[in-house]
């Protein structure tokens, strides 16, 4: 896997990902390209920190406060690069990152960039699985985001970032419906989640899943003109 990943990146992206790995210096020196005035240069520096944050986690700790910062960068690639960055180090120092909430808040609501949007949602879901404080923190800001973009082609895949604080300490199986992915949601966030809440979410996974595709609503449509209408079957039509 990371064979296939190293094979997707730019010599330039390489050589200075690996330098990285090997030398403090280096990671110095891409933080402070982080907050230089040269756009080309900001984004760079943030792609090699978010590819080194996703190869060793420990050794890109100490660069959190300026990835925080650089949420405030114009171009919207510096932003998606730190937002990725900063997820992949959701679970390695989650009470680091309370910082950043603000900056994500911006970016999932910016009106342009889905790439951006996407990036914020999905570093709230990574961090607010941490803990019950955060979940509480980070869910209401979530569910505002389901709401105005879930008519959008992004619903999708905000909404598998969404299942992995749903996730979030239940059983290794996984879950087999929307019903069970409800039920194996942690105390961390089911607990500040209301019912209508839930059914959004709900909805959602259904529309990931696929089991709301047009094949299964001609397949229901055909089973109704040719099923008895018994009450087992009006209650299967209703799930």
């Amino acid at each position: 896997m990371a064979e296939n990943r190293d094979e997707q990146l730019t010599d330039e992206e390489l050589a200075q990902l690996q330098l990285a790995e090997e030398n403090e210096n280096a990671v110095d020196r891409l933080v402070q390209e982080l907050g230089c005035p040269t756009r080309r240069m900001r984004q760079f520096a943030a792609r090699v920190l978010h590819l080194l944050a996703e190869r060793d986690p420990q050794r890109d700790v100490p660069c959190v406060p300026a990835l925080i910062e650089a949420l405030d960068r114009p171009e919207a690639q510096t932003r998606w690069e730190a937002l990725d960055a900063l997820a992949a180090l959701a679970t390695t120092c989650p009470e680091q990152l309370g910082d950043a909430f603000e900056g994500a808040e911006t970016a999932l609501f910016d009106e342009i960039s889905s790439t951006l949007r996407y990036a914020a949602f999905r570093l709230l879901c990574l961090w607010g699985a941490t803990s019950v404080e955060r979940s509480r923190e980070a869910w209401p800001i979530l569910d505002e985001a389901i709401q105005c973009y879930h008519a959008t082609s992004s619903i999708a895949t905000c909404s598998v970032a969404c299942t992995s604080l749903a996730r979030a300490r239940s059983t290794p199986r996984s879950p087999t419906s929307s019903h069970c992915a409800l039920s194996s949601m942690p105390r961390t966030a089911r607990a500040v989640i209301s019912r209508p809440v839930r059914a959004r979410f709900a909805k959602c996974l259904l529309n990931v899943l696929a089991w709301n595709s047009p094949k299964r609503r001609s397949v229901l449509a055909l089973r109704n003109l040719t099923t008895p209408k018994t009450r087992s079957n009006r209650l299967w039509r209703t799930m």
